[in-house]
């Protein structure tokens, strides 16, 4: 048993003393390519710098806003069990929606289907986005047909298959999982909600967060407020009938009443009555179907949320330029490692390949 161990002992020793010295030789071996090495360093250096000299710079903006709205009774037990670590609160799924919807293809649409002024230039923010960012090149090599394509329409309504088309394109540019151009994100300390977008263009970020900004408000509080909105649409039908029909009846009782001239003969007399009857009775249903309206219709102009801006972006925007001497030393790092795992490789391969000595 000792004689076996002892025999181990001696084995790993010698493992790690061969390790040490293939270290060694692979050493003396790089250094012996010391110029190719520090030739790759400086290629992988310039090229990395030539990369990011080239790139246009990158305007960015932030928007802050608020959202004030009344919860009214809606997430009352949504509230409680939020507050007691059941469920979501108000606020996370207020939160979630807007963060959501500001995503969504929707949004995006709409505020890019919209004229807007960019550099003394009247036109569509998709066209002035189309240019900024120089989406041809990329169009080009994955849909050559849309090589110079700019939009010609005047609504989202108007959009054909290949406008859409397009338009899902830019969302996938714009929300890219990587490097999106626009980043809708919100504080849970202050509530507060910011939508940062860059472009290579000061106008061009400011017009695009204006825009979303709008669009995004609007929408949300669409959405929030639909089913009140169509109750108050339902009362307002409601309200017009029975307008009519009492007015129908009370006509009709007045030309009962024209038509006996003072002389009321029972047949007369039970017309009236019923007319009487009715026009009360719709008189009462009209007069409830009203008050139910001023209520909606304040529930409605109370309870709709609404967007108010905390902080807005101003020109110049903030210019986020790349650190040349960062690049540079990634650029050389990376072509160091290229070069000197070429040359480790090598000297592996020629020290298989020899042949035993016999």
């Amino acid at each position: 048993m000792a004689a076996n161990k002892n025999t181990n002992t001696y084995k790993d020793d010698l493992s790690l003393r061969d390790l040490f010295l293939n270290i060694g030789v692979y050493t003396r071996y790089l250094w012996q390519k010391k110029w190719w090495l520090a030739f790759a360093v400086a290629l992988g250096a310039a090229f990395f710098i030539y990369r990011d000299w080239n790139d246009p710079e990158i305007y960015e903006g932030t928007l802050s806003f608020v959202v004030n709205e009344d919860s009214g009774g809606s997430g009352g037990v949504g509230s409680i069990l939020g507050q007691i670590g059941l469920g979501v609160s108000s606020t996370e799924a207020k939160s979630g929606r807007i963060k959501t919807l500001g995503k969504s293809r929707q949004i995006l649409y709409r505020a890019l289907i919209d004229s807007v002024e960019v550099d003394g230039k009247m036109d569509l923010l998709a066209n002035h986005f189309i240019m900024g960012q120089n989406l041809h090149e990329w169009f080009a090599k994955i849909r050559p047909y849309l090589r110079d394509y700019l939009f010609e329409v005047e609504s989202l309504e108007d959009c054909q298959n290949r406008d859409l088309r397009v338009l899902k394109l830019i969302h996938i540019k714009v929300f890219d999982r990587y490097n999106p151009l626009i980043v809708i994100d919100h504080n849970d300390d202050d509530d507060i909600f910011t939508i940062t977008a860059k472009t290579y263009s000061n106008n061009v970020t400011l017009a695009l967060l204006f825009n979303l900004y709008e669009v995004l408000g609007e929408t949300y509080a669409d959405m929030t407020t639909g089913k009140q909105k169509e109750t108050l649409g339902e009362l307002n039908v409601r309200a017009d009938s029975l307008r009519e029909e009492l007015s129908k009846v009370e006509y009709a009782l007045a030309q009962v009443e024209d038509r006996s001239l003072g002389i009321i003969n029972n047949r007369d007399r039970v017309r009236t009555q019923q007319l009487q009857r009715e026009a009360a009775l719709l008189n009462g249903i009209y007069l409830e179907v009203l008050r139910n309206k001023e209520t909606a219709e304040f529930l409605l102009k109370t309870g709709s949320p609404s967007f108010e801006i905390v902080d807005e972006p101003a020109l110049p925007l903030a210019s986020l330029e790349t650190d040349l001497k960062i690049s540079g030393v990634l650029g050389g790092a990376l072509g160091l490692l290229l070069f000197g795992t070429f040359f480790v490789c090598r000297k592996a391969y020629q020290e298989i390949m020899k042949p035993e000595v016999q």
